[in-house]
C-alpha cells in the first residue's frame, strides 16, 4: 500500500491519495488504518531527516 500524506506546511496529515494491491491474503478496514497510522508516522520521520540534512 502507498500513501501520499500532505506536507507539514498545508495541512499535515491530511491525505491526498492512498493506493493499495493485495498479493495473498486481504487486510480489512482495521488493517488499513492501521498501516496508514505506520505510513503517517514513517513519512513525519523522514520529512524529519531531510530538514535536518538541509539544516532546515
Amino acid at each position: 500500500m502507498g500513501a501520499i500524506f500532505m506536507q507539514p506546511q498545508h495541512e499535515a496529515g491530511h491525505l491526498i491519495e492512498v493506493q493499495g494491491a493485495v498479493e495473498g491474503v486481504a487486510f480489512d478496514r482495521a488493517g488499513m488504518n492501521h498501516l496508514l497510522d505506520l505510513a503517517q508516522g514513517d513519512i513525519a520521520d523522514l520529512i524529519k531527516l531531510q530538514k535536518q540534512a538541509l539544516g532546515l
